[in-house]
C-alpha cells in the first residue's frame, strides 16, 4: 500500500511536464497547488525507506512466498517432493503459501459445515511461525482438495499428517498382534477394516475371485491387522511402523505375485509405506483387469449410475478410469460436476478427530445431495468408507464390486 504509491507519486514529481502519460498529468495536477521541485527528493527517500523496510522484513511475512514460490517450483520439477518429516523442502513449501484463501472455499468443512478457520491457509501460517496447536493439527478430513485447488500446489495434507507426530500420544507399539498363518496362493486378497464393516464388498469380492477362478487366499479373513495408516493420521508412526511389518510378513509368506485390497486407505498404505516387492491392485483395476481378460462376463444392466472417485485412490494417485471403464460398459454412466480431481469427499474420513458428529453430517448430506441430483439408480463408489458413510443418507450407495457381482 506504500512502496507503490510512493514511487508513482516520486516519479510524477521528477517527471517533465510532458513526460509519460501517467508521471506528466500527475506532475501538471500536483504542480497546480504544490511546490513539487522541492518534494521529489524527500518523496524518493520515503520510497527508498519503505522498500528496505519491506525487504527487511519479508521472511517474517507472508510476502516471503515471492522468492519462495519459483524455488519451490524448480524443486518439484527435478522430482522433490514432500517426505514423511520436515526438512527444507518443507520450510520451502510452508513459506510458498501466499494466503490466497482459495483452498477454504474448496473445503467442503467450509462449504458444508460452516466451518471456517481450519483450512489450509491457517495451518500453514501457523505451523510458520511456530504457533501450531494440537487441535489446528487434527482438524482436516485429509481428502486433498486443497492441495487441488492451491496455485502452488502445496501439498499441505502430508504437511498436516508430519506435523501430527508432535502432538502425538503415547505410541501403542500392538505386538500383542499375532499374525493369522496364510496359505499361499498367486493373489492374496486384504479386505481391511472397514471392508470387514461392509461385509457385502467382502462377499462381492469372494464371488468375484470365485467366477474367474482366481488361485487366490484370504489374508485378513480369520482376522485383519490393520494396514496402519490411523496410527499415520494420529502421528503415531512407531506404532504403524509395528502394524506394517506384521503384515508385510504375512504378504511374504503368502508367495504370491499380486495383492489387491478393496480399501482405498490400505491401498495407498501398502503402496506408499511398504515398499512391497510384488504387484498391488485396488478392486476396481483388478476387476478391470478380469473384465478386459474375459475372465469374467457381467450382464449389462439398464440402471443410470454416477460414479464417486474416493479420495484416496482418487486424487491421490489419480486412479479414474477403471471404474468408469467398468460403469460405461455395463450401465448407464451418468456425469456430474463432482468428478476425477473435483470429487468431494464423503464427510466419513478417520483423518478427522476433531470435526463434532454434526458437522460431519452436514458434509455427507451435502455430498450425496450434490451426486444425486440426477437421479441414478445407484451411487456408485470404490471404498467401503465413503458406501458406509453414504448409506446413512442414501440407499443408492452401492461399492462397484457390488454392482460387479450381482451381473455375473
Amino acid at each position: 500500500w506504500l512502496i507503490f504509491p510512493l514511487r508513482l507519486r516520486a516519479e510524477s514529481f521528477t517527471s517533465h511536464p510532458r513526460g509519460e502519460f501517467l508521471s506528466g498529468t500527475l506532475y501538471r495536477f500536483f504542480d497546480s497547488f504544490l511546490p513539487v521541485q522541492y518534494m521529489a527528493y524527500p518523496l524518493w527517500w520515503c520510497y527508498s525507506i519503505v522498500l528496505g523496510v519491506f525487504f527487511f522484513a519479508l521472511p517474517f511475512s507472508r510476502y516471503m512466498h515471492i522468492i519462495t514460490e519459483p524455488l519451490l517450483i524448480i524443486l518439484r520439477n527435478v522430482g522433490i517432493r514432500t517426505y514423511k518429516e520436515f526438512k527444507t523442502y518443507t520450510d520451502i513449501e510452508l513459506f510458498a503459501c501466499s494466503r490466497c484463501g482459495i483452498c477454504i472455499d474448496a473445503c467442503q468443512m467450509s462449504s458444508a459445515a460452516d466451518l471456517k478457520n481450519i483450512q489450509a491457509v491457517y495451518f500453514l501460517r501457523d505451523a510458520r511461525y511456530r504457533r501450531l496447536q494440537a487441535e489446528l493439527a487434527n482438524h482436516c478430513l485429509l481428502c486433498g482438495r486443497c492441495n487441488e485447488a492451491c496455485p502452488v500446489g502445496i501439498d499441505s495434507v502430508a504437511l498436516r499428517i508430519i506435523k501430527r507426530k508432535d502432538f502425538a500420544v503415547q505410541p501403542s507399539y500392538f505386538e500383542y498382534v499375532k499374525p493369522e498363518p496364510v496359505q499361499q496362493a498367486k493373489v492374496l486378497y486384504f479386505a481391511g477394516c472397514m471392508t470387514h464393516l461392509t461385509p457385502t464388498i467382502k462377499q462381492s469380492m469372494l464371488k468375484i475371485f470365485k467366477a474367474a477362478n482366481e488361485n487366490f487366499t484370504f489374508m485378513d479373513e480369520k482376522g485383519s491387522i490393520c494396514c496402519g495408516r490411523p496410527m499415520l493420521f494420529s502421528g503415531n508412526m512407531e506404532s504403524a511402523k509395528v502394524l506394517m511389518r506384521k503384515n508385510k510378513d504375512i504378504i511374504e509368506q503368502s508367495g504370491a505375485t499380486l495383492l489387491v485390497t478393496s480399501c482405498p486407505i490400505c491401498y495407498r498404505t501398502f503402496r506408499e509405506d511398504y515398499n512391497l516387492s510384488i504387484d498391488l491392485m485396488h478392486h476396481t483395476q483388478y476387476i478391470n483387469k478380469l473384465i478386459g481378460e474375459k475372465r469374467i462376463s457381467p450382464d449389462r444392466k439398464d440402471v443410470k449410475t454416477v460414479c464417486h472417485d474416493p479420495c484416496e485412490i482418487g486424487r491421490g494417485f489419480g486412479m479414474y478410469d477403471d471404474s468408469r471403464s467398468i460403469l460405461a460398459a455395463y450401465s448407464q454412466l451418468q456425469t456430474t460436476s463432482y468428478e476425477k480431481n473435483n470429487s468431494l469427499c464423503c464427510g466419513g474420513c478417520i483423518g478427522n478427530s476433531q470435526i463434532p458428529y454434526e458437522r460431519r453430517e452436514m458434509i455427507t448430506q451435502d455430498m450425496v445431495s450434490k451426486m444425486t441430483e440426477g437421479n441414478p439408480d445407484y451411487l456408485v463408489t470404490s471404498c467401503p468408507l465413503c458406501k458406509k458413510t453414504m448409506n446413512r443418507y442414501s440407499d443408492k450407495a452401492v461399492d462397484i464390486s457390488q454392482l460387479v457381482a450381482e451381473q455375473l
